[in-house]
């Protein structure tokens, strides 16, 4: 649950608890397939705690400190 504060919550939790956890699924099939898939599964493993890594990066809190941030930058004035 997300019962913290915002500098306490990762985007990874917060996917994490709306898309559950993703757990590695078991490569079957004949001896061939399996290799083909165990390649590919590798890859995507990869790809996977690439993007994990990616959003524990990030807290609620620093996303509202950018969308700030963005905010003052990009300020027009009309005159």
């Amino acid at each position: 649950m997300l019962v913290k504060e915002p500098w306490q919550i990762t985007l990874y939790e917060v996917i994490a608890i709306i898309d559950g956890d993703d757990k590695p699924r078991e490569v079957e099939g004949s001896e061939s397939s399996t290799v083909s898939k165990g390649v590919i599964y590798e890859i995507w493993s990869q790809a996977n705690q690439a993007s994990q890594n990616i959003f524990k990066g990030y807290t609620i809190q620093s996303l509202c400190q950018q969308r700030d941030i963005y905010r003052q930058e990009n300020t027009m004035y009309y005159i």
